[in-house]
């Protein structure tokens, strides 16, 4: 089957397939770091998603620049809402939901050594990819999460964000909207996200700081409010 005109210049084999298809080899690869430098940024999007993807995109134009990927895992959104996207990713993949089974398959398709794990309405702090990879490389952890900075009145990020925080730093247990990184081999090591539908980042985070506690980066990343 023929893939829609969009969709002609994106991968669309999983990482370890083996052998590339010949008009796989035809298309153009992004410019890449070290392989084990590289990071691969995997956004779920769902048809009943309550925050629009596009400012999250647009935050990680300046990480493809510098040789990373973006992928986007949809569960059959709307021609036009993908459409809308295509050129502000590296590579777009159909998958049903729940978000764990979309976060999974993003992991499957991915290139980079690292993987971050991001929600709509999430905005990476500037030069995220050389914190990620400082402080992976500084603290020996192997995964990891920013702290948070809800969007809304002072009181109100605040009340929101130090639960978050202490559940991660103390417990290490991370929520979704903290991004999650990890090395890959650990990713794949534990299985990926376990299927429990709401709870996939809290049932990862029990299996990943099995490997020890995540690193907590202190420059916080923007979480939009949520409608309702």
């Amino acid at each position: 089957m023929v893939a829609p005109e969009p969709f002609r210049r994106l991968r669309v084999l999983p990482r370890r397939h083996g052998v590339a298809l010949q008009e796989e080899r035809s298309l153009p690869e992004p410019p890449q770091r070290e392989p084990a430098r590289q990071i691969s940024v995997i956004l779920p999007l769902q048809r009943t998603g309550e925050v629009a993807p596009v400012p999250t995109l647009l935050s990680l134009q300046p990480l493809r620049a510098a040789g990373h990927e973006v992928i986007l895992v949809h569960d059959a959104a709307s021609p036009e809402a993908v459409e809308l996207v295509t050129d502000l990713v590296d590579q777009i993949v159909e998958g049903s939901s729940p978000v764990a089974r979309q976060l999974n398959l993003g992991a499957r398709y991915a290139w980079g050594e690292q993987l971050l794990f991001l929600r709509p309405g999430c905005l990476l702090p500037e030069h995220a990819d050389r914190l990620i990879l400082a402080a992976l490389e500084k603290s020996g952890a192997h995964w990891g999460c920013f702290a948070i900075s809800p969007s809304g009145s002072p009181f109100y990020s605040w009340l929101v964000r130090q639960p978050v925080h202490w559940r991660s730093r103390l417990l290490g247990i991370v929520a979704a909207e903290q991004g999650i990184f990890v090395r890959r081999f650990l990713f794949d090591q534990v299985g990926g996200f376990p299927d429990v539908p709401g709870q996939e980042s809290v049932a990862i985070s029990k299996l990943l700081k099995q490997s020890g506690p995540p690193v907590f980066l202190r420059t916080p990343l923007v979480v939009a409010a949520r409608k309702g």
